[in-house]
């Protein structure tokens, strides 16, 4: 089922370190393991993600996660057979390359929210 278009105009207005911030909570990861990743202190992560939340107007965690795979799922696609693509098309382009992504992402947070 194709994704609902959105505008993701909000996250080009994020700084290069809220972007990292935001691709490691997509990961699933916490404000610890992102902290440890980022060589950043949690206090300075939780800080960077109220930012993050009010440039994007999404309202926490859950809703960053689904924006920012959202976005990343947003590049052009073709919806085919990965390993025979029409003519013309690159299989680099099919959705079956970021499932795996978006999959762990989806099976990180349904284990948080346990």
């Amino acid at each position: 089922m194709p994704l609902p278009t959105q505008n993701f105009r909000g996250a080009d207005r994020l700084t290069k370190r809220e972007r990292d911030i935001a691709a490691t909570i997509a990961e699933g990861l916490s404000n610890r393991e992102t902290s440890a990743r980022l060589g950043l202190s949690e206090s300075t992560v939780r800080n960077y993600l109220q930012h993050i939340y009010d440039k994007l107007g999404v309202s926490g965690r859950s809703e960053l996660m689904l924006f920012w795979i959202n976005r990343s799922l947003q590049t052009p696609v073709c919806l085919y057979d990965a390993d025979k693509p029409p003519d013309g098309a690159s299989p680099a382009h099919a959705p079956a390359k970021m499932e795996p992504f978006a999959a762990e992402a989806r099976g990180r947070a349904a284990r948080r929210a346990q």
